[in-house]
């Protein structure tokens, strides 16, 4: 906020651009370090997206500056060790359930040709019936 009236001269000023993009690099790793090693990273989440709101309000009239904001604030999204585990989880029942009706369809097929072998050997039998001798 303190940058507010500054606003214009980001466009004319690199290094002061520069300086305010530091800045919130280094708020978006310190949110980042404290909140995601006590495991809220959903407070990150919250905090970071409320910092680039702001941000967008302050510099409405600067897109560079809003664009530029974003990309350091917002380009980072962390996943929650739960929900990789729970993606994993999915992924795992997905292959499995997949795998299962893999099975299914190899075990229809080999009993369908099992099918059909013991039908060619009974039409064979039934057309040689009387050429066979039972002994």
């Amino acid at each position: 906020m303190r940058y507010e009236k500054k606003g214009h001269d980001f466009n004319n000023n690199p290094e002061l651009f520069q300086t305010l993009l530091n800045e919130y690099e280094e708020i978006r790793v310190n949110l980042e370090k404290e909140l995601t090693e006590t495991g809220r990273s959903e407070l990150y989440t919250d905090l970071t997206e409320l910092i680039v709101k702001i941000a967008d309000y302050i510099f409405r009239e600067e897109d560079e500056v809003r664009k530029g904001l974003g990309d350091i604030m917002g380009g980072k999204v962390l996943e929650l060790e739960s929900e990789r585990l729970k993606a994993e989880e999915q992924a795992v029942e997905c292959a499995s359930e997949r795998a299962k009706a893999i099975w299914e369809d190899f075990l229809i097929l080999t009993t369908v040709r099992f099918r059909q072998r013991l039908i060619q050997k009974f039409m064979w039998i039934k057309q040689n019936f009387w050429t066979i001798r039972i002994e």
